[in-house]
């Protein structure tokens, strides 16, 4: 249940940042694209761990010590 939960969340958010590039002009269209995808592997990442804590509690402080190590894609933009 917690995991169905968290799907639709993903699922909600990723539609909602789909939705706000459409209200972008084409001008801006590229920058908001790359922010629409930053938010899109954002909320995956955070989707994948909370998943993972639900499964093997154990992973999860793993998971957040590779995070650590390695970034998550879209770092560089801040």
């Amino acid at each position: 249940e917690k995991v169905s939960l968290l799907i639709n969340k993903f699922e909600e958010v990723s539609k909602q940042s789909t939705e706000y590039v459409k209200e972008i002009s084409l001008k801006q269209e590229k920058v908001f694209v790359d922010i629409c995808l930053l938010i899109r592997t954002h909320c995956h990442l955070y989707f994948i761990l909370f998943y993972e804590k639900e499964q093997n509690k154990s992973s999860l402080k793993k998971e957040m010590e590779l995070l650590l190590v390695h970034p998550p894609l879209g770092e560089k933009y801040r």
